[in-house]
């Protein structure tokens, strides 16, 4: 989306991918997780629907979803009821194929009725994020001029390949962002022996960063 709007070096698409990559995960965690499913913290209203449209954008999560998911998560944790459960479909299933258990869920309207509760259902909510889900997506692709540009620099640079692959690899954890909170913390860090071991600085310095990011214990 920025290829063509801005003139960057090839470092600087790296700093901005990482930069919005730190911003969603920023967006689950304070959002979703503490505001919005276990109300352990109040954000202004501007914050509040930033969180919501950023989310929208760049991973079309819809709120009261993933709200719900996660809350029967702690009302029926590790039962049959249990929507993501490790002790019942495996540590490696909700690792690394957490969205299909999530997607699955999401299509239980009992679960949606009975914990998706307090959730934004405002007009942008029913008339925008959740009937076009996909759209904001679609707005953050890059069109096929600006896709073209983007290969050719991967093929050129080897190291911003791997960067952009980690940046993936640090996005399709945060879809899987329905697992428990150890399960999660210990995808991270495994994310981050992945990013120090390619030895690229700028992917160093993160992962560290990204260490001293203390997830928040859920509130029962």
């Amino acid at each position: 989306m920025l290829n063509g709007l801005l003139s960057l070096p090839w470092w600087g698409y790296v700093l901005v991918a990482l930069a919005f990559a730190h911003l969603t995960i920023v967006s689950v965690t304070i959002f979703l997780h503490r505001h919005q499913a276990h109300r352990a913290l109040d954000l202004h209203p501007i914050v509040s629907h930033f969180f919501r449209f950023w989310l929208w954008l760049t991973t079309g999560m819809i709120t009261r979803d993933w709200v719900a998911i996660h809350r029967k998560h702690h009302a029926k944790v590790e039962t049959p009821e249990d929507p993501h459960s490790p002790q019942q479909v495996g540590v490696k299933k909700v690792l690394w194929d957490g969205i299909s258990l999530y997607r699955a869920e999401s299509k239980d309207l009992e679960t949606l009725e009975k914990y998706g509760h307090g959730t934004p259902q405002d007009w942008l909510e029913r008339k925008l994020y959740v009937p076009h889900t996909g759209k904001g997506i679609v707005l953050m692709l890059l069109d096929a001029a600006s896709r073209a540009r983007l290969n050719s620099a991967l093929e050129r640079f080897q190291r911003l390949h791997t960067v952009y692959t980690m940046k993936q690899k640090l996005q399709a954890i945060w879809h899987r962002s329905v697992a428990t909170h150890e399960h999660l913390l210990h995808a991270l860090q495994e994310w981050c022996r992945e990013a120090e071991a390619t030895g690229i600085q700028a992917l160093r310095e993160f992962a560290l960063k990204l260490r001293t990011y203390s997830l928040a214990q859920p509130t029962p």
